[in-house]
């Protein structure tokens, strides 16, 4: 077991714990934090599905990035092979008439090579950062054309034979076709269809009549052609014709068309038959046919066929190109236009949602402000004037939310029950005040019947002689006025003011011995001789009935067989300090704590005033002069001790004049005084 639980100890969650159990129960979360929640998971979702679709978008353009530098580079292909092409069939031709350095023509070619050589390069450098796998057939390719110097000095020194030339020559060909192939192969897109594929057919059908035709020039030239030449030259047309098939398969309906126009079948089937004459295949043998036929026109046949291939392969590339390009300028706009409206789309969300976001929380706080406000003081502020009796309306200042809303409905519903509040509050007040008077009437009413009752009495106690007969009447008196302190009190409850009142001074003395003379117990009660004071005398009777109220409770709440003591003094400010002191069950410290709170705080009549009158009347007596009044009790204590601490104000102290007798412990029953003195309360005397 852990020591924590040893001891005792509740183990504390985890902050994890902690924050992990706050994020599941959502329900008490803020509103703010709710209406965040409820905004921005939705953006958050919106914004990675664009997110998604921008970069897909960009992949998109991306790949057709990659396919505009594949077609590019296979434009730059067929360029470099129909220049090597040409430059082929010019070298053959210079080796075979014997002109060493050759001629116009051949320098063209070589000039349209150089060239085209630099554009390839860039192209296939750029087609290989987006197609990687294009990488070995253009090192490959590039080995190739790195021999092409050697081949050309050779070619110029005469150290080859116009064989030689032309299978050199195909080598870097068949190179830069193979480098065509792998992309052709990578730039079969939908968009584009077979075009790539036709036009790499194109190509290889461009080289294999360029090939042919340096063959048989060269045959025509020489009158025959050797068995390896002659497998060569048929090599090359079986090819010719499988690319021509492959090329019909791969190309569309309109491009097979375009092709048709432009080669037309009497160019073809005039070149096919010159090169199948070379080849034998027309009744004479190929010796014979070399020595029949014409050079020129062999050249002329071939050019014209190769010359329109070439038109038709560059119409075609040009057409790619431009999808190709188009492609990409699509996709690129269509990527910064998404990119576009997604950032516009979410600056307008994120300000909708803040002006609508801080529209709700404003408005529920100016609610939630507006609601405390009434309910911690406009509401308490104007029950306690209606209980006090001050002027209160029933009229509310409306919640400042000024919407139509549900939290404006809210508002309006809160306004309407402040308004009942109020009105409630009125009416019960009212009733209280009925009550009240009520009250005040009765209790008048028998204060008036205790009166003459009293005076009966005292008459009664002038003419008895029998002393039995005149202590049933002290009783009777004494009765009496214990009934008439309650009749005051239940005016106090119902806050009228008592019929007793005192316009003269009246010495402390007077207000202490009057205090006992109004309880049950007053035999319990010792006093000691309080200073020579005089109270102001319309403080005086309410300081007595004050009094009174402390030593019936000191009484009520202690043995029979225990004295209540009396002890007074004057204080150095002014104040005149009263301490009334019992030895009974006393209280305990939070007792004592709620009775304070209520002599202090003089509450409205309630419920529990029924059994705490004698606090409450206390209560209300004092605070009507500022009297301080205040219990003390606890286990340090034995019993209860009341402190009054009249203020300098209500306090008069004679500069050396005797305010009256001193009083000492009343332990004796009461008896009729003389008649009153002036500015003096009734007193009654007792008998030795």
């Amino acid at each position: 077991m852990p020591v924590g639980e040893l001891l005792g100890r509740t183990p504390r969650p985890s902050r994890w714990a902690t924050g992990w159990r706050a994020l599941v129960r959502w329900r008490d979360w803020s509103l703010p934090v709710k209406l965040s929640a409820v905004t921005l998971v939705p953006i958050l979702i919106a914004l990675a599905l664009g997110i998604a679709t921008i970069a897909g978008q960009v992949g998109r353009s991306d790949g057709y990035q990659r396919l505009d530098r594949l077609v590019a580079l296979s434009g730059q292909i067929r360029t470099l092979a129909d220049g090597l092409g040409r430059e082929r069939t010019q070298s053959a031709a210079g080796l075979t008439a014997g002109t060493v350095g050759g001629t116009l023509e051949l320098g063209s070619a070589r000039a349209d090579v150089d060239t085209a050589i630099p554009l390839y390069v860039a192209a296939a450098s750029r087609a290989v950062e987006n197609e990687p796998s294009l990488r070995q057939a253009r090192d490959a390719a590039a080995d190739q054309l790195a021999k092409l110097a050697d081949i050309r000095q050779r070619a110029s020194a005469g150290q080859l034979d116009p064989v030689q030339a032309i299978g050199e020559y195909t080598d870097v060909t068949t190179a830069l076709l193979a480098l065509d192939t792998a992309l052709s192969a990578g730039a079969s897109e939908n968009v584009l269809g077979g075009t790539p594929a036709a036009l790499h057919d194109l190509a290889v059908m461009k080289e294999q009549l360029s090939l042919s035709q340096a063959l048989v020039s060269f045959g025509i030239a020489r009158s025959s052609l050797a068995p390896s030449e002659l497998d060569q030259l048929r090599t090359a047309e079986l090819r010719l014709a499988d690319r021509f098939t492959d090329f019909k398969a791969a190309a569309s309906e309109q491009q097979r068309q375009e092709f048709g126009a432009a080669v037309t079948d009497s160019a073809m089937e005039n070149r096919d038959r010159l090169a199948k004459t070379a080849l034998g295949e027309q009744g004479t043998s190929s010796t014979q046919a070399f020595r029949t036929l014409s050079a020129q026109g062999w050249t002329d046949a071939s050019t014209a066929v190769i010359t329109k291939v070439g038109e038709v392969a560059n119409k075609f590339g040009g057409e790619t190109s431009t999808v190709s390009a188009e492609l990409v300028d699509d996709a690129s706009s269509g990527a910064g236009l998404l990119a576009v409206l997604l950032f516009g789309a979410m600056v307008l969300a994120v300000a909708v949602v803040f002006l609508i976001t801080r529209q709700l929380l404003r408005s529920l706080k100016v609610l939630r402000a507006s609601a405390l406000d009434v309910a911690e003081k406009q509401l308490p502020d104007a029950v306690r004037n209606i209980q006090e009796g001050r002027s209160q309306g029933t009229d509310v200042q409306p919640v400042p939310v000024g919407s139509d809303d549900e939290i404006g409905e809210v508002a309006r519903a809160f306004d309407k029950v402040h308004h009942q509040a109020l009105r409630l509050a009125t009416e019960q007040a009212s009733m209280r005040t009925g009550y009240s008077n009520v009250f005040v009437n009765l209790s008048r009413r028998s204060q008036s019947l205790v009166q003459r009752q009293l005076q009966l009495i005292e008459r009664l106690e002038r003419d008895e002689e029998d002393a039995d007969q005149l202590a049933t009447l002290f009783q009777l008196d004494h009765l009496a006025t214990r009934m008439r302190r309650n009749n005051e009190n239940l005016m106090v409850l119902s806050g009228a003011e008592p019929g007793r009142r005192s316009g003269q001074p009246v010495s402390a003395t007077d207000v202490v011995r009057a205090a006992v003379s109004e309880i049950e117990q007053y035999q319990r009660v010792t006093v000691q001789n309080p200073p020579p004071v005089r109270l102001v005398g319309y403080a005086a009777n309410d300081l007595m009935r004050l009094i009174a109220e402390l030593l019936d409770n000191a009484t009520a709440f202690s043995a029979p067989e225990t004295q209540v003591t009396v002890a007074t003094r004057l204080v150095e400010d002014g104040s005149f300090g009263i301490d009334i002191l019992d030895k009974g069950i006393g209280m305990n410290e939070a007792e004592v704590a709620e009775a304070n709170a209520r002599l202090t705080e003089a509450p409205n009549v309630d419920l529990t005033t029924s059994r705490r009158m004698g606090l409450f009347v206390v209560g209300r007596l004092a605070s009507r002069h500022r009297i301080n009044v205040s219990l003390h009790g606890g286990k340090d204590i034995v019993g209860v001790r009341a402190t009054v601490s009249v203020p300098a104000d209500l306090v008069m102290v004679p500069a050396g004049g005797d305010p009256g007798p001193a009083t000492g412990p009343i332990t004796q029953r009461l008896a009729p005084l003389p008649p009153q003195q002036p500015g003096g309360l009734p007193r009654r005397q007792r008998p030795a």
